[in-house]
């Protein structure tokens, strides 16, 4: 979902299958029943379960137990033209296996099939993993049991947009607790659409966004934000000052405290989260070697009063703070004293994610 279309966010689809039934899903090849809570395939060669709904960027999540040693049971994404026999679709799908000490693979199908990437990974018969899918621009994340364990990082444009769904290969599969939610994510493919610059001077032209250096620089989307994960990568390249973003704010102006609203930044020695009132206020650092020139991952999940904070090391909160003098508000960048480039903003509102973490 580009930076334009933000508005659209909202809860796609959750399936716990508690009702016994597959409504909202269109069974193309194999047996599929939700009659014991939850989705059950039987052993295929290639029987897939479509969800009617379609997306481009978003974030997919399952509980998914094999039946057997043999094959591989897994996630279809942005999949179009299903139908039935082994590949007989056009998408992503990832899957995993207990077949050789386990392993989880990514691919896609045009009717024939092409691997992008296989690691090992301890995958047993009988056991519950938690597959975790996001998909923003060409980018692709497959994660196991938490979004912090990331296997497979790819980046493969071919397919843009279709249907969710699920697939087995010569086994049998439980399906439960499914939850497929969009993101908001901006790429800067198409400039900085979408996008309000509130003051210094932003560009988008060039695949990044991009700020020379300058004593303060803010832009942001306008749509509210309560509770989320917000995910950006961060280049300091100029200056002794600091780079990074603004969340649930509100009234921004020009002038560097001129908002309401936190604000999470890095610069050479620290990371530090605080919040303007029309002045600053510091909440909470933490001492860390910032190299210039390098992008630096920011992760920032806001739930409540609980504020957490993450940069490049996604296993280990750099910043844990409680504060509730901001509920929700607009999300966006911030530069004070320094140049930047920001790449690949991704918002995804935490009511969408259920058990995601």
């Amino acid at each position: 979902m580009w930076a334009n279309t933000y508005a659209c966010v909202s809860v796609i689809s959750s399936y716990d299958f508690e009702a016994r039934n597959m409504a909202g899903w269109n069974v193309i090849d194999g047996t599929y029943s939700a009659d014991t809570k939850a989705l059950v395939a039987g052993s295929s060669q290639g029987g897939k379960a479509i969800v009617n709904a379609q997306m481009n960027d978003f974030i997919m999540r399952a509980e998914v137990i094999l039946s057997s040693q043999s094959g591989n049971a897994g996630l279809l994404f942005r999949v179009s033209n299903a139908g039935r026999g082994v590949d007989a679709y056009r998408g992503y799908y990832v899957g995993i296996s207990s077949e050789k000490g386990g392993s989880i693979t990514l691919g896609r199908a045009d009717n024939n099939w092409n691997q992008l990437s296989s690691v090992k990974a301890d995958i047993q018969p009988g056991k519950k993993y938690v597959v975790i899918v996001e998909a923003a621009g060409d980018n692709i994340f497959v994660s196991l049991n938490t979004r912090s364990d990331r296997r497979i990082t790819v980046r493969d444009g071919t397919f843009r947009f279709g249907s969710c769904g699920v697939r087995v290969y010569q086994t049998g599969a439980t399906f439960d607790n499914i939850y497929i939610a969009p993101m908001v994510y901006d790429g800067f493919e198409k400039n900085m659409v979408g996008w309000t610059i509130v003051d210094g001077g932003f560009d988008g032209r060039n695949g990044v966004m991009t700020v020379p250096k300058v004593h303060t620089a803010k832009t942001v989307l306008s749509t509210a934000f309560k509770d989320f994960t917000f995910d950006v990568d961060v280049t300091l390249t100029s200056g002794d000052g600091n780079a990074g973003i603004i969340f649930r704010a509100s009234d921004v102006h020009d002038g560097a405290d001129s908002y309401r609203g936190y604000y999470v930044g890095i610069q050479r020695t620290q990371v530090t989260l605080g919040r303007a009132q029309n002045n600053w206020t510091e909440l909470k650092n933490a001492k860390m070697d910032i190299q210039p020139n390098k992008a630096h991952h920011i992760r920032v999940v806001a739930s409540g009063n609980t504020l957490i904070v993450y940069v490049d090391d996604m296993s280990h909160a750099q910043i844990t703070q409680s504060d509730g003098t901001f509920s929700s508000g607009i999300v966006g960048a911030r530069v004070y004293e320094a140049g930047a480039i920001y790449d690949n903003f991704e918002i995804v509102p935490q009511q969408s994610l259920g058990p995601i973490s």
